[in-house]
């Protein structure tokens, strides 16, 4: 449980930097950089929200690690899923407020 839980958080991590410092912003699923007046402030956003992701990742994995209670470990993981699932819906759901260009 501990790799699989810091794979996890590594991956999003490592997404993360590559969409906000490498300037990636394509890898993020049907974005259209010729859309927005400014395609790297999108990409800044999601790319914040990824690394922000993997931090309780680490936490799941540190508490596995630590051995912690069984019970505490599936109740941290549940909650890591849950959050994942509910922290990517409403990234792909809302309208952030990036100005599009004008057609």
């Amino acid at each position: 449980m501990f790799f699989s839980f810091l794979l996890t958080a590594a991956i999003l991590y490592i997404c993360g930097y590559l969409v906000d410092d490498r300037k990636m912003e394509h890898l993020i699923a049907g974005f259209d950089p010729e859309k927005y007046e400014d395609p790297r402030a999108v990409g800044r956003f999601f790319g914040r929200h990824l690394k922000w992701m993997a931090l309780p990742g680490v936490g799941v994995a540190l508490a596995d690690l630590l051995d912690a209670p069984s019970r505490l470990k599936m109740w941290l993981a549940i909650g890591y899923v849950i959050l994942i699932v509910v922290w990517t819906m409403w990234l792909s759901y809302q309208d952030h407020g990036f100005k599009k260009k004008e057609e």
